[in-house]
């Protein structure tokens, strides 16, 4: 099973690798948002330090398409077709069509955020060309095992991170910081941090241009259960570390890696919380089990 890390600079190439990653994963100029986004020329010098020292590259390329970005999305594609790119993670199917009309042979890889819930729909996009999904991340331990089993190698999880919740395709922090008369920019950066009104826990919100994402208060982390999703057939697990110092991320890869090598599932998940407080998500409790209910 492999292990697939975020990347925020190439100088972390060595201590993602040496911490146990196989791959990195990387955004593209125009084409990413959440991830360090960079140019043609400088995914061409990732490619070619991470082939170095045995690791893959796989492009984070999560915005969704609009008619008039067509054109820059097929200049794109083509001038990293020649690329030694390990996979593309997408979330709009405008990227199978472009890729096959090229005839390029890089994985492509469905990552819908929250929409792969079940064996027919997984069954559906491997059909239609895609390579391999990332399941949803509101699923339990029992209904990624089921899917991992009918489809072995085919499906990828989220294994690390601050899960998003919800997504919006507006600017809601400067449209509320504007309704407040306070400074747009204020929205900038990766410190702010939002409270709902039944629950305790500070919840991370991200804006860039004019799409936010609010996630997860709780850090998710799947490494008690790393050898049962391997031995179900889950073909890779990400971590990302958004919001995290790289000093978690670093301890979630090498203790991932220990668990593969004999460590103790338990004792790992105890070192890790001590550098940083994880939980399980919705693994041995189903989403709507969490819901609160609040007077009208």
């Amino acid at each position: 099973m492999r292990l697939v890390s975020s990347l925020r600079s190439i100088d972390t190439l060595h201590v993602l690798k040496h911490a146990g990653a196989t791959g990195v994963l990387i955004g593209i100029e125009g084409l990413s948002y959440r991830s360090s986004n960079f140019s043609i020329e400088q995914i061409q010098s990732i490619i070619d330090e991470a082939s170095r020292i045995g690791l893959e590259v796989y492009l984070q390329c999560n915005r969704m398409i609009e008619e008039e970005d067509l054109p820059f999305l097929d200049r794109t594609l083509t001038s990293i077709s020649s690329l030694q790119i390990a996979g593309i993670y997408f979330q709009d199917l405008a990227y199978v069509t472009i890729l096959k009309k090229l005839g390029s042979s890089i994985p492509r890889i469905y990552a819908p955020e929250a929409m792969i819930t079940s064996t027919a729909e997984v069954g559906a996009f491997l059909h239609c060309g895609i390579d391999r999904v990332v399941l949803a991340k509101e699923l339990t331990l029992e209904e990624i095992l089921h899917i991992a089993k009918a489809f072995p190698n085919k499906v990828e999880l989220f294994g690390f991170g601050h899960r998003p919740m919800s997504f919006s395709r507006r600017p809601m922090v400067k449209n509320y910081l504007d309704e407040i008369g306070k400074d747009p920019m204020l929205a900038q950066g990766y410190d702010l941090r939002i409270q709902e009104a039944q629950r305790q826990g500070l919840y991370p919100i991200l804006e860039e241009d004019k799409v936010t994402t609010i996630f997860d208060a709780s850090v998710f982390c799947a490494l008690r259960e790393t050898l049962t999703l391997q031995k179900a057939g889950v073909h890779t697990l990400i971590a990302e570390d958004l919001f995290l110092p790289q000093a978690s991320i670093v301890e979630y890869l090498r203790l991932t890696t220990e668990v593969q090598n004999g460590l103790d599932p338990q004792e790992a998940f105890q070192q890790l919380n001590q550098v940083v407080k994880i939980d399980e998500g919705f693994f041995h409790q189903k989403t709507n089990a969490t819901k609160v209910e609040v007077s009208k």
